[in-house]
């Protein structure tokens, strides 16, 4: 019988990819598994409070804020403060299919609103044209989320609007919110502050809202250039980093402005017991802190850490894992609620391949784009995009 090489090479080659992959899809899985975060506490701000446990209140409403009975605060005439363009960003072009459904509600529930996609490639070129001194940092993250952080902050400042990450899934129309306040930038959620950082708060950075030019984003800016000798993501370009920057606008900017005015409003009593009275109405250049209830309040996968007794340090974290344990992986949306996190892990995909040598990650990439990936466009076909 003749031999025939070609054939040969085919199913050689077929074998290897299809070994890889199911490889690579193992590894994957391996490093997506939960690990305990670090308790940051370098952000300076004092402990968390304690309080008494009393008639069966939730954990929630003892340490962090309220229960939300009522809809999001609404005022001004009605006029949109934050432009009705949604950003988001990924690495490429294409998506897995287990974002297909969260992404497509944005425009469902919004569809006179544009919708931006920014891969890392549209970002750079934006940060080139416009943000030159942040281009060398841009260009040194090793990390691809450092990379995403820094795109969200600058895109936001430029144009404006909603940025949210792809696994924030919108449950209805967000008119309501972006005519209310000029800037909303809503905490993590409640069990994220206590069990893992050990904090009164920490503010996300997952789903922001705000009006283009913002001071508070340009401080952000001006300062991330100064963050990146923090030891993970979070401390150099994430929520910890956000959060010191949150403190000390508040303290710099909003308390003085509100000094020199004889009367001001609160806007509610809704807001998280750390941040009342940051905010006031009428003030273009204040930063929002809504109740994680309306945007971003659900945990990632707090029963894990719960059930582990040896995170149980402290009563608060007790009181928490007691409200977890009970609930169980079960959840149910708030009646008003605008955005839920799913909290997928897509970094996961691509944090680790910094590991692998040039032809895993080519490799990876091709797989992500034409294996199982879905183009944008396919999913938003309106969508305007900023690639290479």
């Amino acid at each position: 019988m003749r031999f025939k090489p070609r054939r040969t090479l085919g199913v050689a080659t077929l074998t290897f990819v299809v070994t890889y992959f199911l490889i690579s899809v193992s590894k994957q899985h391996k490093q997506a598994q939960y690990t305990e975060p670090e308790v940051y506490m370098d952000v300076q701000d004092s402990p968390a409070p304690t309080f008494d446990d009393e008639n069966g209140t939730s954990a929630m409403e003892i340490i962090f804020q309220p229960m939300a009975d009522v809809d999001f605060p609404s005022v001004g005439d009605g006029t949109p403060l934050i432009p009705h363009v949604f950003h988001q960003t990924h690495y490429t072009l294409y998506l897995k299919k287990t974002y297909l459904d969260v992404i497509k509600s944005l425009m469902k529930y919004n569809p006179s609103w544009e919708y931006f996609f920014w891969t890392d490639e549209g970002g750079r070129k934006l940060i080139a044209s416009k943000y030159a001194q942040l281009l060398k940092l841009y260009d040194n993250f090793k990390n691809p989320v450092e990379r995403s952080d820094l795109i969200r902050y600058i895109v936001l400042y430029e144009f404006g609007g909603v940025y949210l990450d792809t696994d924030i899934e919108v449950f209805r129309p967000l008119d309501r919110a972006t005519t209310s306040f000029s800037c909303i930038i809503p905490t993590e959620p409640y069990e994220h502050s206590v069990l893992f950082y050990e904090k009164p708060y920490i503010i996300n950075n997952a789903i922001m809202l705000c009006r283009a030019g913002h001071p508070f984003l340009k401080q952000v800016l001006d300062n991330i250039l100064f963050s990146s000798d923090g030891k993970l993501v979070l401390d150099r370009t994430g929520p910890v980093f956000l959060t010191r920057q949150y403190n000390v606008y508040v303290n710099r900017v909003t308390k003085s402005k509100m000094k020199t005015k004889t009367k001001h409003e609160n806007t509610s009593l809704l807001e998280p017991y750390a941040v009342r009275g940051n905010f006031h109405i009428g003030d273009i250049d204040g930063v929002y802190v809504p109740n994680t209830m309306y945007f971003n309040n659900k945990a990632d996968r707090p029963f894990l850490y719960c059930n582990n007794a040896d995170n149980l340090s402290t009563k608060n974290k007790t009181l928490i894992c007691r409200d977890v344990l009970r609930q169980g992986e079960t959840y149910k949306p708030f009646q008003y609620q605008f955005t839920v996190h799913h909290w997928f892990h897509s970094y996961y995909f691509l944090t680790h391949s910094e590991f692998k040598d040039k032809f895993s990650k080519d490799f990876d990439r091709f797989a992500y784009n034409y294996l199982f990936g879905t183009h944008i466009r396919e999913i938003i076909p309106k969508a305007l995009v900023f690639d290479v």
